[in-house]
């Protein structure tokens, strides 16, 4: 019941600010109530992690996929060529946003509060990642980078496509990851806030990709589903429009995102990419 009382309304402000705060609280519940409640182990490995993000999705798909479906409703039945793009998906985007930076906080702040093991899927998918990039340099890191987030991309659309809440899940795993690194790299809970500002540029701007992607796939999902039940063709291209520019807004915030964290020139940088693709 908790969660029906979180579902966003005009006031985009406010919204944003419920949201924000009831991540951050369903994570530490979710931690907590996984800690100490239901510690779930596979073949010995600890996914302890996992399971918290399991339960921090549950906790947040209700009360923002009912938004988007009531916004896909709205936009889709009456507001088509009456705004902007930005206008359209603006609210949907900064609650995506706001709940992602709440999780986000909240795995942040329990890191140095529980044992290391509890985090170990966290843990291994940042090795992995770092791996992957550690020992790469600009312009290389460039291209790895374009290449691994457009596969998240083109991913969190697939997923978001054929499951409404699958844009949560993306985010809220994402979240939990970002959230072990800030949390390791500060010495405690007040060094949170400045231990994030180092991933605050590219990480707003690749997760910002994400949701666009998320939001296309959402999108273009509700219109053709619309479109079966017998709507009007018109509507279901003008989705499709919409659906491909939130795409292509998309992978151009994972070029920036990747220009920034690698500190190459997007341009040069996209050249190089599509000449080592090809």
């Amino acid at each position: 019941m908790l969660e029906s009382l979180l579902v966003p309304d005009d006031d985009t402000y406010r919204s944003a600010q419920k949201l924000f705060l009831a991540a951050m609280l369903f994570t530490l519940l979710a931690i907590l109530f996984t800690y100490h409640v239901m510690p779930f182990d596979i073949a010995g490995t600890n996914m302890n992690g996992f399971a918290a993000v399991f339960f921090v999705t549950i906790a947040l798909v209700y009360p923002l996929t009912t938004f988007i479906r009531s916004r896909d409703k709205t936009e889709v039945d009456h507001d088509w060529g009456e705004m902007r793009l930005i206008d359209r998906h603006f609210h949907e985007a900064a609650y995506y946003l706001a709940a992602f930076t709440g999780v986000t906080l909240g795995f942040a702040a329990t890191i140095h509060a529980l044992p290391e093991q509890f985090f170990a899927v966290q843990a291994l998918l940042v090795q992995n990642i770092q791996a992957m990039t550690g020992q790469i340099v600009a312009p290389d890191l460039f291209t790895v980078l374009v290449l691994n987030n457009t596969g998240v991309l083109l991913g969190t659309f697939a997923l978001s496509f054929f499951i409404t809440g699958g844009l949560v899940f993306i985010l809220v795993l994402n979240a939990s990851n970002l959230g072990y690194v800030i949390g390791k790299s500060a010495q405690s809970v007040f060094e949170i806030p400045v231990a994030t500002l180092p991933y605050v540029a590219h990480g707003t701007l690749e997760i910002g990709g994400y949701i666009a992607a998320g939001l296309a796939g959402m999108l273009l999902s509700y219109s053709i589903e619309q479109s079966i039940k017998g709507d009007d063709d018109l509507r279901l291209k003008t989705s499709l429009k919409d659906a491909t520019t939130l795409m292509i807004v998309g992978f151009g915030l994972i070029l920036l995102a990747a220009s920034v964290e690698s500190g190459t020139n997007p341009i040069s940088g996209l050249i190089q990419t599509v000449t080592a693709l090809v």
